[in-house]
């Protein structure tokens, strides 16, 4: 999920459907599934809190099955933010933490999300009703991507690494680095909990 603000910044998310057994990816199952990430912006209020220079611009479905699988664009209706207050430093999110049925790192997701305006935020903390868009948005998710099938299909959390080992660089000295799965795997998400404060999304300079 591309999100852009209209003065230049990019803010993309991830997020990972599980099937039980995987079917053909198809343009229409790309639409099909923009348009229920959009009604979860919207059905849950989110983005009518979010600042009117942010929108949803694209979302990319991708099957992960193999290198040669397909990729598309999916359709969606025009979404925009609709709070024209005073925009947040866009480095100041709204999260989302995602929790499985399994305990440990590796089985927690989380979704950071940007735009919020000073209408959201009360002294570097997150104004309630923020909380609770912020809340309905992950549940609609979780909801609106579940299906009994068939195949049935879960949001999921993706852990391709477990545990850390110690590499020798070039340079002849030694760096922690994270384990690689023979297989990576996906766990479907049965918990959803905002955040009440304000979070920094940071890039990591190695994956785990």
């Amino acid at each position: 999920m591309n999100q852009v603000f209209n003065f230049g910044k990019h803010v993309v998310n991830t997020t990972y459907i599980k099937w039980s057994a995987a079917p053909a990816l198809t343009q229409a199952t790309a639409d099909a599934i923009a348009e229920l990430i959009e009604n979860a912006y919207e059905t849950s209020g989110l983005s009518a809190l979010l600042h009117t220079s942010w929108s949803l611009d694209t979302i990319i479905v991708t099957d992960l099955a193999s290198a040669a699988a397909p990729q598309f664009t999916g359709a969606h209706d025009a979404l925009v933010g609709g709070d024209g207050g005073q925009l947040i430093n866009p480095s100041q999110c709204g999260m989302i933490e995602f929790g499985t049925a399994l305990r440990g790192r590796s089985f927690r997701g989380r979704w950071f999300q940007s735009g919020f305006t000073e209408a959201s935020n009360d002294g570097g903390i997150i104004q309630p009703g923020a909380i609770t868009a912020l809340g309905g948005f992950g549940n609609a998710l979780v909801v609106q991507l579940h299906s009994s099938g068939p195949p049935s299909q879960d949001m999921a959390v993706v852990s391709r690494f477990s545990g850390m080992q110690t590499n020798l660089t070039g340079r002849g000295r030694l760096r922690r680095v994270p384990i690689p799965r023979t297989a990576g795997l996906a766990t479907p998400i049965t918990t959803v909990a905002a955040e009440t404060v304000w979070k920094s999304q940071r890039r990591r300079a190695m994956p785990g």
